[in-house]
């Protein structure tokens, strides 16, 4: 290989020359390159994004428990909800028990409404660390 490397860049035209000297530059770039990734320890997996506590219970609830509700419906109860200066812990655990009771009654007229409120008050609480009435 050597001898053919000498006897191309021997020749006299100055294409064959400029050429090896291309052939080398990208020679020298792939092996910097190659360096770069072993020392750096090739590529890399990018960690997953953290969302706020409001965008993932919003992300978890349109992806099942969401019966009823649009997703800005969803976000603006779940604002409320998650602001304590919006709703105290007892407001919360009182709306917790209220719709917790509509689940569970047959002859309530929106059971959707009572399971997707039900649904926003539990994401709310256990981001806040409020626990429920006793019983419930």
């Amino acid at each position: 290989m050597r001898r053919s490397l000498q006897a191309f860049l021997g020749q006299d035209s100055g294409a064959a020359r400029t050429e090896a000297g291309f052939a080398i530059a990208a020679l020298v770039g792939v092996v910097a390159v190659a360096v770069f990734l072993v020392i750096n320890g090739g590529p890399r997996e990018r960690a997953p994004a953290r969302l706020p506590p409001e965008e993932a219970a919003l992300v978890e609830l349109m992806d099942g428990e969401i019966r009823q509700f649009t997703r800005t419906q969803v976000r603006q109860r779940l604002d409320t909800y998650f602001d304590p200066f919006e709703r105290t812990d007892s407001q919360l655990r009182n709306a917790h028990r209220i719709w917790a009771e509509r689940v569970g009654d047959r002859l309530y007229r929106d059971p959707d409404l009572a399971n997707d409120m039900l649904a926003i008050i539990d994401r709310a609480m256990v981001a806040r660390g409020v626990t429920p009435h006793p019983g419930l």
